[in-house]
């Protein structure tokens, strides 16, 4: 494929709002540098923020003086605070001696002030030569040493109580001072008095108590300082200040150490104290709290691009989220090495890494450790949301994690890839925060939600169906019945309204795509402007009580948190493995793992190299890298397969969709609108998360919960096809019912490969009732089947896609639902439900397809109640879409491998090459060894399945209606051409068991399915049809099958070529003596071939010289009278030129040429450029594009001011007028009732293999257009037969980048909402795909021009490719013009003929074999008889 991309100008200027880009990853981006709206401290931060400038808890411990009763509570004061400073106090002068401290009173001795106390402190701590680093411990010792006001005579009465509080105030006031005015030293990173401080939090020689933390709390309060400042209120601001900065250094004090280097199992329960300690009291609790509202004002005030990082780095909560086994993703990236606090805990283990034993026993305990430090987070956020305040801190903590995520938007961009092919794959690979911090928030949401989520589980695990209820009540129009709690968990809390009313929660979902496969989330539509700025990250209003419930808050929370964290988490993960394989298996085998198709192109490892049997005598762990690489598992592993945090998030992604299944059932209101409301990722990242928990061997997780509810979750969502349309989510749906049952599949392909039926099963417990749950379940029984089949019809188009970062390919998607349906169907039940489908027949013909045909079908069985006709049909057609594309693509490889090995068999000459081009013609040879390999399988399975599907006598009837039986045809004798004709010479590879190529077994399954559908003569007469059957090669697949000793086939195929005979001497005798042009066809020019139509609609059936009796008359029966005069029959009499189509004459003059061809050109075709036709018509649109359309209601406001912007631009005469030449022309129907279905017609460039040729292209605009680009298809393709170009498929698939169908890892070009246009994507099509050289456009060919292996390349694909033009861009074009193009195609080629005559002539002459000359001389007779008539 080619690296296509913008040729055109901008269509539009820039709008005033910014769109966001046309791919979820250019969404990302977007959103990623969309700053928040700035907005006022809303009141209730306010409230937040001034916590330390609350009265006391303690009033007395502000006074600055105290009155007492009498002596006797003077003597009781001196006595307690004697004890507690540990020194004898004294209030009589005369009464001082050595050891004793006098304390100086006022107003007849019973007054005692707060300086006196003060002074009586510090003298008694210089008495006792309390060292300064010490003078914290002191002082909370004297405050222990404090008798309660419970335990005083008289509760304190007099005055002593009160006195008592003043000196506890005293010695806070006094404690404060010294952490105030501590700082770093040379000795103490947090300063002295701070790490003792938190020495005594961590229950050092001194457990820090709760009422110290309170005292100090009161002392820094903006009351008690003022009080003891005398009344200054601005000196307790700094109160505050200091405990902001205490509780950031005692957390990154006391979690240093674990977050450096992890392994001590118990290295992190003191810090885990330290923070259990510095949050355990209210006061303490929105300190904190206020702390995490500055990182959310950080967030708002940093530059996009950086806030997650900065967030990280500055959080007071940063130490401990920042805990992490996870690798640091760019030292891993540049510099091949794993960075993490775990990496020397692996290291020391001994026998590491070959010892796996002792590798799983360090996971074990590094797992342990990310368990406590997310029991910390889950405990901290738990212990805020619980504050009694009015829910200001509950608030601050939301509002926190909110920022959090929205922070790391940027990591979305990097997609579900797996390559970085570019620096802008790298970028967004190293985008956002660290993994480990984000786990470590999502672990802590997870705490939050688990109540509820385990709740919702467990009623299920009780017999209750809650949902089932819910839905029954809301039809009812009554209230639910009193049920078990949490039985309304779905309707009162988790309603889908919430994406719409708390954007200060989820960020802008303006340009993000929701679950119906729209772009526009949360109230969005596409009429609606993007905001400029996104929303503001915190709640407004006085009050935080006022918004949805802490279980709505937590749970979209964690589902947001769950797709910036996790989710891009395994997503990062698995690109660094496939990674480090990669580079690995270089170093190790120099790339001949991969050549030789051993790693399926995923890199190797040094297990699976052990197991080959090493690399050349090298010992598989010797190379670095594999230490490395087993270092990555281990230590992302640590993490993220923490047993805690995998089943709390696997239990969180089971309600998920268990949620979704009930929108999609009703239950929040009408499907659509819900779903509509509902972002994709809600659905796309439960599935993803429980497909990768089962790929890593975790099925017992996953097998814990009510599996039943999985099951009935995800056919309910597959079958709602109406309301979830997107193909991305339906992929996704199939990855995880494919993984379900995974284990089933292995063990099969296991004793298949053994060759022994009852070789034993290693599935465990888990896996045994995943696979039950699968084919066993009612909802299995009775929807799965249709519903995967409709998948599979589905798969073809997707709105947004962007193939360099969206995990989606539709062959793979497809070829995952046939292995599904491939164990589904050994129950009889579910292979009744197959034959069901097949049984119903076609749809009632609709016109929406380029395969329609009028051609007269058997009427089809009734079909039974509840299925869909067409349905298998369809589905059946995509299999043999999948397996002509895979196997003609898998045997062209070999062709490119076979040549490159004889240009090395000559050694000489491959030495005498320059050292570049030998290096080029190395990695193309290595390049098409894996595609080889990957194709062929992919062509060999599929067409397995196509076998076992045909040898069901109920099913094999569905492939005798067209288009399907024509489609059939094609395959089978394209293949047989393929494998037995001349072109098999090219097959000869070395080892060709290394890409999984047995001629002998291909050859048997092509004859398998042509015979078993060949005991029909439909079919039988639809393959004599083909205009490429050769009784020559199907002689020689007959001589295949006496040689393999095939009996019952050499019989099958006996009695096919018999029959065969007949039909066609059958066919020949009721030919029309003149060619039918006005044969009345089906508007797409596909007619059946065993109808008049299609005879007129086929290229002669002259045999091959070398084996026909005759043919030359039979060709002229069918074209002898548009010929014209003498010429034709002097051709026919063997008499004229060697070529048949050189005695075929124009009438009339030579033609125009040169600047008056191309005036006429203007002047004819001008007026065409662009106009309307019905697309309604049969064979007016293709078949998938219509469907899209019908769920798409075209009347978005924006689209539609854009398309008639960009229509009245490209008009004759606009500023983007397309171009009308006779080289080169593009013309535009759009349809007169929706203007967003538009049909174009690009036509060949001169000089090219395209020349003269009409190539029609249907266009959809989705509704978030131009936001998203259009969807396009090529139409006129033989019904599926022609591949015209490397990034033009035979099933109508268009590659371009602007697209977003082609992997061109360049963002700028891909669809810009700002730049490109339709205009755009016509003009690059024209330029870039209808080029001279379109191998080119094939990855890896590029590299092989001008070289011999190149050039002999080129001329078989150029001339290959001119037949297929000439069929189906010419010939086809003429008989059957495309609804919209009847006028166009008539004035187009009878301007052109004569030019077209030279050119097809030339083709002929230059064709490279005599196969394909005379193949060509045939095709461009019939087109030059047709043009004679014009």
């Amino acid at each position: 494929m080619m690296p296509p991309g913008g040729m055109a100008p901008p269509a539009a200027a820039p709008a005033a709002a910014p769109r966001t880009g046309g791919s979820r990853a250019a969404t990302a981006r977007a959103q990623a540098a969309t700053a928040p709206t700035a907005a006022p401290l809303p009141g209730w931060a306010a409230r937040l923020k001034a916590w330390s400038s609350a009265a006391p808890g303690t009033p007395g411990a502000a006074a600055t003086s105290v009155t007492l009763a009498g002596a006797e509570q003077l003597a009781a004061v001196c006595k307690h605070v004697g004890e507690a400073l540990q020194v004898k106090v004294v209030t009589d002068s005369a009464a001082i001696g050595t050891g004793t401290l006098f304390l100086r009173t006022g107003s007849g001795g019973r007054e005692l002030t707060a300086d006196s106390l003060k002074g009586l402190v510090n003298s008694a701590l210089s008495q006792r030569r309390v060292p300064p680093r010490d003078r914290l411990q002191a002082l909370h010792r004297a405050h222990d040493a404090l008798p309660s006001a419970s335990g005083l005579p008289g509760g304190g009465e007099g005055g002593l109580g009160a006195a008592l509080d003043m000196f506890v105030g005293v010695l806070a006031r006094e404690a404060l001072g010294l952490l105030r005015e501590d700082g770093a030293d040379l000795y103490f990173d947090t300063g002295a008095h701070t790490s003792a401080f938190v020495d005594a939090l961590a229950g050092g020689p001194a457990t820090m108590c709760e009422p110290f933390l309170d005292s100090l709390m009161d002392s820094s309060s903006g009351a008690a300082a003022a009080a003891a400042a005398g009344g200054s209120a601005g000196s307790g601001a700094g109160g505050g200040e200091v405990w902001r900065r205490l509780m950031r250094d005692a957390l990154r004090s006391a979690f240093a150490g674990p977050g450096k280097a992890l392994g001590d199992a118990t290295g992190l329960e003191r810090p885990l104290v330290v923070l259990d300690r510095v949050t355990c009291t209210p006061r303490l609790q929105q300190c904190l709290a206020s702390l995490l509202l500055a990182d959310v004002e950080l967030v708002a005030r940093s530059r996009p691009a950086t806030a997650a990082r900065e967030l990280e780095k500055s959080s007071v909560l940063g130490p401990l989220f920042g805990i992490s086994s996870f690798p640091v993703g760019q030292d891993a990236l540049y510099h091949w090495k794993v960075t993490s606090a775990a990496r020397q805990a692996f290291l020391e283990t001994r026998g590491y890494p070959k010892n796996h034993g002792a590798g799983q026993t360090c996971r074990t305990v590094i797992q342990a450790l990310m368990a406590r430090v997310q029991d910390g987070a889950g405990n901290i956020m738990l212990r805020l949301s619980r504050v009694k305040d009015g829910g200001l801190c509950r608030e601050a903590m939301l509002s926190w994690v909110s920022a959090v995520a929205r922070a790391n938007l940027g990591r979305l961009a990097f997609g579900e890839s797996t390559d970085m092919r570019n620096q802008q794959d790298l970028a967004d690979f190293l985008a956002g925060g660290s993994d480990g911090f984000l786990l470590n928030v999502t672990g802590g949401c997870l705490r939050l939600a688990q109540p509820f989520v385990s709740g919702w589980l467990d009623l299920y695990r009780e017999g209750h169906d809650p949902v089932a209820a819910c839905l029954a009540a809301a039809a009812a129009g009554a209230p639910a019945p009193a049920a078990p709690r949490w039985t309304d968990l779905l309707d009162k809390h988790l309603r889908p309204e919430y994406y719409v009313t708390q954007k200060h929660r989820l960020g802008d979902l303006s340009g993000v795509f929701n679950a119906t496969g729209s772009r526009g989330a949360g109230g969005y539509t596409a009429d609606d402007d993007p905001p400029t700025a996104a929303p503001p990250l915190l709640l407004a209003g006085d009050s935080p009580d006022s918004g949805p419930s802490f279980i709505a808050d937590v749970f979209f929370l964690t589902q947001l948190m769950l797709h910036v964290g996790p989710m891009p988490t395994v997503y990062r993960k698995r690109a660094l493995m496939h990674r480090f394989r990669e580079r690995y298996q270089r170093e190790m085998t120099g790339g001949a793992a991969a050549a030789n198709g051993e790693d399926g192109g995923e890199g190797t490892s040094p297990e699976e190299l052990a197991a080959r049997g090493g690399a050349g005598g090298r010992d598989p762990w010797s190379n670095p890298l594999a230490t490395e690489l087993q270092l990555l598992e281990d230590c992302g592993e640590g993490h993220l397969g923490e047993p805690l945090f995998a089943d709390n998030l696997t239990a969180f992604a089971v309600l998920e969709l268990d949620w979704m299944a009930w929108l999609a059932r009703g239950g929040a209101g009408p499907a659509a609108a819900a779903l509509a409301l509902v972002p994709e990722y809600a659905l796309g990242d439960a599935l993803d998360w429980l497909t990768a928990v089962l790929y890593a061997g975790r099925a017992d997780l996953v097998a814990s919960k009510p599996i039943a509810v999985i099951m009935r979750a995800v056919v309910s969502l597959l079958n709602a096809n109406d309301a979830v349309r997107s193909a991305m989510l339906q992929n996704k749906i199939v990855n995880l019912l494919l993984a379900m049952l995974a284990s089933q599949i292995q063990n099969v392909q296991a004793r298949e490969a053994r060759g022994l039926a009852l070789a034993p099963d290693r599935m465990s417990t888990g896996e045994r009732a995943l696979v039950g749950a699968v084919l066993g379940a009612p909802v299995t029984q009775r929807d799965l089947v249709p519903a995967l089949l409709r998948a599979h019809v589905n798969a073809e188009l997707v709105v947004g896609l962007d193939v360099d970062k969206d995990s989606y390919d539709k062959y793979g998607m497809r070829n995952n639902i046939d292995k599904i349906l491939e164990e589904l169907i050994k129950d009889a039940a579910l292979k009744r439900c197959l034959t069901d489908l097949a049984a119903a027949g076609p749809a009632a013909a609709d016109g929406a397809g380029p395969s329609t045909s009028s051609a007269a079908a058997p009427p089809a069985a009734a079909a039974a109640p509840g299925v869909e006709p067409g349905l298998f049909a369809d589905y059946a057609s995509g299999i043999v879409n999948t397996v002509m594309h895979y196997f003609k693509d898998g045997l062209d490889r070999l062709a490119d491998i076979y040549a490159i090995e004889r240009s090395k068999a000559n050694a000489a000459a491959w030495a005498a090459l320059p050292a570049q081009e030998r290096q080029r013609k190395e990695d193309f040879y290595r390049g098409q060894q894996r595609a080889a390999r990957g194709f062929l399988h992919m062509g060999v399975v599929n067409l397995k399945w196509l076998n076992t599907l045909t040898a069901d006598p109920a099913i094999a009837s569905a492939f005798l209606v067209e288009p399907l039986r024509g489609k059939a045809a094609f395959l089978v004798v394209s293949s047989l051409e393929l494998l037995l004709g001349d072109a098999c010479k090219k097959l000869q590879v070395a080892k060709p068991e290394q890409y999984g190529f047995d001629l002998d077994v291909l050859v048997g399954s092509v004859l398998s399915l042509g015979l078993q559908l060949g005991a029909h003569d439909r079919f039988v007469a639809a393959v004599s049809a083909e205009p490429d059957y050769s009784e020559e090669i199907m002689n020689r697949a007959l001589q295949f099958t006496i040689t393999k000793h095939q009996a019952l086939n050499e019989t099958r195929l006996n009695a096919f070529l018999a029959r065969a005979a007949e039909i066609k001497a059958a066919r020949a005798a009721r030919r029309p003596g003149a060619l039918a042009l006005a044969a009345a066809a089906a508007g797409d020019g596909s007619p059946a071939p065993d109808t008049p139509s299609a005879l007129a609609s086929q290229p002669p059936l002259k045999r091959r010289k070398s084996m026909e009796e005759g043919s030359e008359g039979d060709a002229m029966d069918v074209d002898g009278a548009a010929a014209g005069p003498g010429p034709s029959s002097a051709a026919a009499a063997g008499s004229g030129p060697a070529l048949q189509c050189e005695g075929v004459v124009l009438p009339g003059a030579p033609g125009l040429s040169g600047k008056a061809l191309e005036e006429a050109y203007a002047a004819e075709l001008g007026p065409l450029s662009v106009a309307e036709y019905d697309s309604t018509v049969p064979g007016g649109y293709f078949k998938d594009m219509a469907r899209l359309a019908d769920q798409d209601s075209g009347a978005s406001r924006k689209k539609m001011r854009q398309l008639a912007k960009e229509l009245n631009d490209m008009q004759p005469g606009g500023k983007l007028a397309l171009p009308c030449l006779a080289d080169a022309a593009i013309f535009l129907r759009q349809d007169e009732a929706r203007t967003d279905k538009m049909r174009a017609v690009i036509t060949g460039p001169q000089g090219t293999p395209y020349e003269g040729g009409l190539f029609v292209f249907d266009i959809f605009c989705p509704a978030g257009y131009p936001s998203d680009p259009p969807v396009m298809m090529v139409y006129n393709t033989g019904g599926g037969k022609a591949r015209y170009n490397p990034n033009l498929y035979a099933d109508g698939k268009v590659c371009l980048s602007l697209l977003g169908t082609y992997n061109s890892g360049h963002t700028s070009e891909k669809w810009n909402p700002e730049l490109s246009s339709i205009y755009q994507v016509l003009v690059s099509i024209q330029s870039q795909i209808l080029v001279d050289d379109p191998m080119t456009n094939e990855p890896l060919s590029e590299t092989m021009a001008g070289t011999s292996e190149g050039a002999a390349k080129t001329a078989e694909y150029n001339a290959r490719l001119q037949l297929m033009v000439m069929r189906h861009a010419m010939v086809d074009c003429l008989r059957h013009p495309p609804p919209g193009t009847a006028d166009l195609v008539r004035r187009h080629f009878g301007l052109l003929r004569h030019r077209l005559a030279d050119t097809v002539r030339r083709w002929v002459r230059a064709a490279p074999t005599e196969d394909l000359r005379t193949k060509l001389d045939e095709q461009a007779t019939v087109l030059l008889r047709i043009l004679a008539e014009l």
